[in-house]
């Protein structure tokens, strides 16, 4: 099964099974991006400051794990690191930074919330009546 954060398709059906199986952190070379007079890309090594990063090959650009799996559930407003995916190399770290930035945010929050719900087999009221409908 060849999995990309940018195609794959979560349902009320395969949410736990795609939680279960975790992230997409493709370890590879990674194209680089001109910005001005630099070549930069996508850094492995954020897989390990961000335990929710995703990579697609296709996009080649970021996306957040916990809020894809839980997109519609938690509202999240922005779909930069959900649908489009986040490509902006240059300010992805610091205190201003694409990453914190979306850690700190409420809808990521929520999403972290249920992830942890789910991978502890105590998944909430609303996904396991989502799940109880779907059926």
């Amino acid at each position: 099964m060849n999995r990309d954060p940018a195609s794959e398709i979560v349902t009320d059906e395969n949410r736990t099974h795609i939680i279960h199986l975790g992230p997409i952190q493709p370890t590879i070379e990674y194209p680089t991006t001109p910005f001005g007079s630099k070549n930069l890309r996508f850094q492995k090594q954020w897989y390990g400051l961000y335990d929710w990063l995703e990579y697609s090959e296709t996009k080649d650009a970021m996306f957040c794990f916990y809020c894809r799996v839980f997109d519609k559930l938690v509202a999240c407003g922005k779909t930069e690191f959900i649908e489009k995916g986040c490509k902006n190399w240059k300010s992805a770290l610091g205190k201003e930074g694409k990453l914190l930035g979306h850690s700190h945010s409420r809808s990521h929050q929520l999403a972290s919330e249920r992830v942890a719900f789910v991978r502890s087999g105590k998944a909430g009221i609303d996904v396991r009546l989502s799940e109880a409908a779907s059926q």
